[in-house]
């Protein structure tokens, strides 16, 4: 995926190899790390990621998924009103906050009878 935090050739040092595969999954816009908030909970499910029930279209790679969106706790800390849009799936950093209405995985199908 695009705008992954670019990782410099020498964080990969014995010991921190670690810090290195957080790096290496933590996207830009992230208000810290990847993989540092609970186990197994993404930034879809989290109160910051600033989703508006938006769906990628059926010519983008991932038909129906939700699209990337903005997280507010990186604005609050970088004092940004714009920033870069997070993945859905990606890996919950440690302001990971339960959101009360997540965003569903898959759009909603239309109408219902």
């Amino acid at each position: 995926m695009a705008n992954l935090i670019h990782v410099s050739p020498g964080i990969n040092r014995v010991g921190q190899e670690e810090f290195a595969r957080q790096l290496a999954r933590t996207f830009v816009g992230m208000a810290h790390l990847a993989g540092t908030g609970p186990s197994g909970t993404t930034c879809r499910e989290c109160a910051h990621w600033l989703h508006r029930s938006s769906w990628a279209k059926a010519d983008f790679e991932h038909q129906g998924a939700p699209k990337p969106a903005p997280c507010r706790r990186y604005q609050q800390l970088t004092h940004r009103t714009r920033s870069e849009r997070v993945p859905h799936c990606a890996q919950a950093c440690q302001h990971f906050e339960l959101s009360d209405n997540p965003q569903p995985l898959r759009q909603p199908a239309k109408g219902g009878a």
